[in-house]
């Protein structure tokens, strides 16, 4: 038998219907990649007058797994179904081939999400797991590069399987580091008018979404389902310290809530004028600003935001996302 290559390993995805549901994974992920293990945990016991342990047995088990690759405008949706929720799918005025997938978190009830059937390995061994549930994203970028992190809980692991054999690649349409523009607005009704200059570096996070409910029950082997608990939602900009950049520390000493848009448009896909395209609206308001410092030869500092529910917007975060994806 060959050895098991770590070059070879392929991740499958696949929506499932009810979650923990396992199907077949019928889409092959080439930007994202799923580095996973089983997580098993122990109770040990070691009696009085023995060196060495008499009892060792199994507790939770389930699967802990960290995401990795590239943002594109067509894989994206996958994790972010997961941690958003389920977004509405409408054709844009004028198109036929193009969608426009809109994520709308909900501040004050449970997202309905999308789980899923992953697959990870080659035709020499591979692992699955079902309810794979986005627990984070982090997605960094600068002019250089962008990127995208993240974490998703399973239950527990089948080990042994065949890879689903129909798995069909989801096109790749990178969102290239020279496509983001950052904009940040007074109000709501005008986020995405002003352009902020100056920005060098930035980072989007929305991490600790969810977690895993155990319950005492010898027919369920792993855990039952998924709890919503407070998140961590932040955004980091490094500004040059400009009289631009340094506007934020004004709104910082008045709590001001800043509207800011993380925006990608890439190529044309019909119609001259619907393109891929990637929006990422958030309220946010400063919540630690660091000293100031050397960043490719001009003065700088960093600005971290707290993303915050507005009254008047009527939410927190909005991401739309337009590209040629008809479903899961």
């Amino acid at each position: 038998m060959p050895e098991r290559s770590s070059i070879t390993q392929i991740t499958n995805w696949g929506s499932e219907g009810t979650p923990g549901s396992a199907i077949a994974a019928g889409k092959q992920m080439t930007a994202l990649a799923v580095e996973m293990g089983p997580t098993i945990t122990f109770d040990e016991f070691r009696p009085s007058g023995y060196k060495y342990k008499t009892i060792v047995t199994p507790g939770k088990d389930s699967v802990e797994a960290r995401l990795t690759g590239k943002p594109t405008y067509t894989e994206i949706v996958y994790p972010l179904s997961s941690l958003l929720g389920t977004a509405t799918i409408t054709t844009p005025g004028g198109g036929t081939a193009s969608r426009l997938w809109t994520f709308n978190p909900s501040t004050t009830s449970p997202d309905t999400v999308a789980t899923y059937t992953v697959e990870v390995g080659s035709s020499v061994r591979a692992q699955k797991f079902s309810y794979g549930l986005v627990t984070g994203l982090t997605m960094p970028f600068n002019r250089e590069s962008t990127s995208i992190t993240g974490t998703m809980i399973g239950q527990v692991m089948s080990d042994g399987i065949t890879l689903t054999g129909t798995a069909a690649a989801v096109s790749l349409v990178p969102i290239l580091a020279n496509q983001v523009t950052v904009t940040s607005d007074a109000t709501n009704g005008s986020l995405g008018s002003t352009t902020l200059s100056r920005v060098l570096s930035g980072e989007f996070s929305l991490t600790n979404k969810a977690m895993p409910l155990w319950v005492v029950n010898a027919a369920n082997p792993s855990w039952v389902a998924h709890v919503e608990v407070e998140p961590q939602a932040r955004l980091k900009l490094r500004v040059e310290a400009d009289s631009g950049g340094m506007g934020y520390l004004t709104d910082a000493r008045a709590g001001t809530t800043r509207f800011i848009r993380i925006g990608a448009v890439g190529t044309v896909i019909e119609a001259g004028t619907i393109n891929y395209r990637m929006n990422m609206d958030m309220a946010a308001k400063v919540v630690s600003i660091s000293d100031f410092t050397d960043d490719s030869g001009v003065y700088a500092i960093d600005f971290e935001f707290d993303i915050v529910h507005d009254a008047g917007w009527g939410k927190a975060l909005t991401v739309a996302v337009t590209n040629t994806l008809t479903g899961l």
